[in-house]
């Protein structure tokens, strides 16, 4: 094996973030930056072993983060406790799917989150777009959503050696 091999492999292991990991971190760090009781507002995440293509991965750390601070600016008024659910999934037709999901008070049914003032939420729609995807938001027990995306396949290349 040579070194052009090598760089090969290794640039395309950095193409891809382990999303595990990367969403823990995240929300982890954003509960620390919010300084969020643990006992008051739990946090569930269920993710399953997977990699994404760091443009997939991007657009979904920025929307996590932008759920995930509305959660926790949002939706449990002072002393109120509550669960925030984070679930990312693959189906076999390499289709994606991002939930964030709290048990809070909820989204108000006057605010339309495709066509609001809220720069965050602007994000969030422009991010989905991004990623060639569709957001669904359901307000029964909370708020809930749910963005469905195909996964970025990349050809990687690994040049034949010579001997």
């Amino acid at each position: 094996m040579g070194m052009t091999f090598w760089l090969a492999q290794t640039k395309a292991a950095l193409a891809r973030v382990e999303m595990l990991a990367y969403i823990q971190d995240l929300a982890v760090e954003l509960f620390q930056v919010y300084g969020v009781d643990a006992e008051r507002i739990s946090l569930n995440i269920t993710v399953e072993q997977m990699r994404l293509n760091i443009h997939k991965a991007i657009p979904c750390g920025l929307i996590l983060q932008e759920l995930i601070s509305n959660c926790l600016k949002h939706a449990f008024p002072p002393d109120t406790p509550g669960e925030i659910y984070i679930e990312l999934r693959s189906d076999s037709l390499k289709q994606s799917t991002l939930i964030v999901r709290d048990t809070g008070i909820g989204l108000p049914q006057a605010v339309d989150f495709r066509d609001t003032r809220s720069l965050g939420l602007q994000l969030v729609n422009l991010l989905t777009q991004q990623l060639h995807g569709t957001i669904r938001l359901d307000r029964h027990e909370g708020t809930t959503f749910t963005i469905t995306f195909a996964e970025l396949l990349s050809k990687t290349r690994v040049p034949a050696t010579g001997s």
